[in-house]
């Protein structure tokens, strides 16, 4: 998730400044001698659309890195191959996710076949 915010971040800041000097150069290549608008477009291109992109980058990043509260392990019985597995139950904000894969067959557990192995 990391990575693509950071592509993302820097995709967008290096676009946004090509627009700035293309419409720059555009707007003074057709001879419109209007530099106000020359100013308003760079300074939308240039400053404003990369400042968002960081203070989104930012939320997002904010969001995820504190989603995830706590984790316990829990011993299941994999409904597959009747083997014990340690698997990992994550807390979030809203939900603990049930998911994990078999060690030994390789099948994917979820919260449907999720059967503790000392659950009384």
């Amino acid at each position: 998730m990391k990575k693509l915010i950071a592509r993302w971040l820097v995709t967008g800041t290096i676009a946004s400044w090509l627009i700035a000097l293309g419409l720059s150069a555009s707007i003074i290549y057709i001879e419109v001698y209007d530099f106000d608008t020359v100013i308003v477009y760079g300074c939308i291109f240039f400053v404003f659309f990369p400042i968002v992109c960081w203070l989104v980058a930012a939320i997002v990043v904010a969001v995820d890195d504190h989603q995830v509260h706590d984790k316990h392990i829990e011993r299941i019985v994999c409904p597959e191959c009747l083997r014990n597995c340690e698997a990992e139950v994550i807390h979030t904000d809203l939900w603990c996710v049930y998911v994990h894969e078999c060690e030994h067959c390789g099948h994917i557990i979820t919260e449907s076949e999720w059967n503790e192995k000392n659950k009384k």
